[in-house]
C-alpha cells in the first residue's frame, strides 16, 4: 500500500482513492483495500480519459510484481455502454488476472505477482 501511495497521490475527486497522473493530467482514480498481508483489493477504478485505466493498471501491476503482492478485484461494469462486464473481464485478463467466479453482480478475479525469469 505504501508503494501505491508513492506512485499516486490522494485526491479530492468525488470518486476518492488515489489519483494516477501522466504529464500532469489525472488519468485514473482508483480505490484500494488491504485484504491481508500479501493481498490488495482494487475496490474501484474510474478513468476520465481514454487509456487512463491502462496507465494505472500497468503501474499497479508493476508494483505488485516488485513487492510480491496478490491483486484481487470483482470486475463489474458501472457504465455498461462504455465497457460491459464481459469486456471488462477480458481487459483485466490482459494484465494477468485470472478467474471468473460470479460474485454479486460481477466476476471475482485474482492476479498473482509475476517473478522475473532468470
Amino acid at each position: 500500500m505504501l508503494a501505491l501511495r508513492a506512485a499516486a497521490k490522494g485526491t479530492a475527486h468525488p470518486f476518492g482513492g488515489l489519483e494516477f497522473r501522466r504529464d500532469g493530467v489525472a488519468q485514473c482514480f482508483a480505490r484500494f483495500r488491504r485484504r491481508d498481508v500479501r493481498t490488495v483489493e482494487i475496490s474501484g477504478m474510474y478513468a476520465p480519459v481514454r487509456g487512463g485505466g491502462r496507465h494505472a493498471m500497468r503501474t499497479v501491476s508493476a508494483l505488485a510484481d516488485l513487492h510480491g503482492v496478490i491483486l484481487y478485484l470483482v470486475a463489474a461494469s458501472s457504465v455498461p455502454d462504455r465497457m460491459d462486464t464481459a469486456r471488462l473481464v477480458d481487459w483485466y485478463r490482459e494484465f494477468g488476472f485470472v478467474g471468473g467466479r460470479p460474485q454479486g453482480r460481477g466476476i471475482a478475479m485474482v492476479r498473482l505477482p509475476e517473478t522475473p525469469s532468470d
